[in-house]
């Protein structure tokens, strides 16, 4: 019997996004690299969750105080109390959040969310760049699996490249993405892409879609801390 997946129940709370895989149909690669750390053997499906937008944030917030990680506390919280309910007897293992590092960008490519952009940010023809991966799950259930988003990359047609003008640091100068540019400009401590991303902003795909000044800083700031300390 197929189960019922809880579209709307994770919708509620922002995480709009869902892919359900095959686990057995996994490009071989990526199939490896999860059998590395987990039985893949005990399950059927893997199941990425992502948000797109500010709903995610806005539930976020409104769920209380802000806690040390509030993003991974919050979806693990809620992935977990929607899966439990909805899968009853079933396994499931929650992989993301979590220590193993994952190629999420590839499970998103596989799903049709996730295409290249000049700035080094995921983008899709819906919601532009303002889409994040919140959840991977593996599970012993048999939920419809999912058709990939089928929309090309509309990078593909943009010819006034917005971003590339954009950009303060010529970080992608001559059709290549030159990281330490944009990083030696980003340390600066009045650099007015500290806590976003000028590029980014300028694109003009999905702008329905963008975050809010709060939630760009949110991330922003844990992506500057984490040059300061490690490059």
């Amino acid at each position: 019997m197929t189960d019922f997946f809880p579209h709307a129940e994770l919708s509620a709370v922002g995480l709009n996004l869902v892919a359900v895989l095959d686990v057995s149909t996994l490009p071989a690669n990526l199939h490896d690299r999860i059998a590395q750390h987990y039985a893949l053997a005990h399950y059927r499906q893997l199941i990425l969750i992502g948000h797109a937008g500010k709903d995610f944030w806005n539930a976020m917030q409104a769920s209380g105080p802000a806690e040390e990680d509030p993003v991974d506390t919050f979806t693990r919280r809620q992935v977990t109390k929607i899966l439990t309910s909805a899968m009853q007897d079933r396994r499931y293992e929650l992989l993301y959040p979590g220590a193993v590092p994952l190629d999420l960008q590839a499970l998103g490519t596989l799903a049709g969310w996730h295409h290249a952009s000049p700035f080094w940010v995921g983008i899709n023809a819906r919601h532009g760049s303002w889409f994040a991966y919140r959840a991977l799950v593996l599970a012993d259930s048999e939920f419809p699996v999912s058709t990939p988003l089928s929309e090309p990359s509309p990078c593909n047609s943009c010819t006034d490249t917005p971003c590339i003008r954009a950009c303060p640091s010529n970080a992608m100068e001559a059709g290549q993405f030159h990281i330490q540019r944009c990083i030696e400009w980003r340390r600066q401590p009045e650099s007015p892409c500290r806590y976003q991303c000028l590029a980014r902003n300028a694109c003009p795909v999905g702008q329905d879609s963008r975050y809010d000044t709060e939630q760009m800083r949110h991330h922003y700031t844990a992506s500057i801390k984490f040059i300061e300390r490690h490059l």
